[in-house]
């Protein structure tokens, strides 16, 4: 197992760049060494700084704006409204999925106010469970939706876009067989980027730590590096029960790397930890 100070030389690298990447899909701006990388949130491709996307594109800019507000704000029905409004107007699958990831957050936020200190039968309980179920449901029809929309587009031509997005739409559906094959046909666009990206987030789908451990450390590299491999080589260090390395890593890119996923890591290796006490 490589030691974390096999990646200082990447966290290095990652300190010294001041260029960000602007996602026409979330609107989220993401640290970059090169001129192309992946979304830390929703992890679509990124090509375009934010001033250039906002000049070439200002009224999708403005909703992706709206968007970013609406999901601070827990308005997870105002931001997913704006969403249908995109896929409407530029008919562009990608909005779909990103809408669907809006509807698995309001779903878990909504699950997580689920309380067993309640006083009564605790109607409110259930309340949330359905609703919760309800958003999921709906998540899964607009991955469904996003991936006939890509196979549609697949007869019309193969492109690194529509073949990653079908990986994306597949992993994020549980389905490890087809989000698979899909990596093939992203190496046949001759997407070498896209489709390592694509290795590493199914080799987490898949729960095959070992190989995650590999396929980040290939992504941490000057040619073909994403902000979002610390997070995958962090899970792998916790899943192959290397904590402190885990720990290490997270605290170490903490400053250019902070998103949900890796505060969600950080607080499972803190609760793993306190368990040993």
């Amino acid at each position: 197992m490589a030691g974390f100070s096999d990646i200082s030389g990447a966290i290095r690298l990652a300190k010294a760049s001041n260029a960000t990447l602007f996602c026409g899909y979330c609107g989220t701006e993401t640290m970059v060494v090169g001129r192309a990388g992946v979304c830390s949130n929703c992890e679509m491709p990124i090509e375009q700084d934010a001033r250039a996307f906002s000049e070439k594109n200002p009224e999708l800019s403005a909703v992706l704006g709206t968007i970013r507000v609406a999901v601070r704000k827990g308005d997870f029905d105002t931001a997913a409204k704006a969403y249908d409004d995109a896929f409407a107007k530029y008919k562009d699958p990608g909005f779909l999925y990103a809408e669907s990831l809006v509807r698995i957050r309001h779903s878990n936020a909504t699950i997580a106010q689920i309380r067993y200190d309640r006083k009564g039968f605790m109607e409110e309980n259930t309340a949330y469970r359905n609703k919760g179920a309800q958003l999921t449901s709906s998540a899964k029809l607009l991955l469904a939706k996003a991936i006939s929309v890509c196979n549609n587009s697949l007869a019309a031509g193969l492109t690194p876009g529509n073949a990653y997005l079908l990986f994306l739409c597949y992993n994020k559906m549980g389905k490890a067989r087809a989000a698979g094959s899909t990596i093939g046909l992203i190496e046949k666009t001759g997407s070498i980027y896209l489709s390592r990206y694509a290795k590493m987030a199914h080799d987490a789908a898949v729960r095959d730590y070992k190989a995650l451990m590999k396929d980040a450390e290939a992504m941490l590299a000057k040619d073909s590096f994403s902000v979002n491999a610390f997070f995958y080589l962090a899970l792998s260090a916790l899943k192959n029960g290397d904590e402190g390395r885990a720990l290490r890593i997270i605290d170490g890119t903490r400053q250019f790397a902070a998103n949900g996923s890796m505060g969600s890591l950080a607080a499972d290796v803190k609760r793993f930890e306190e368990s040993l006490l």
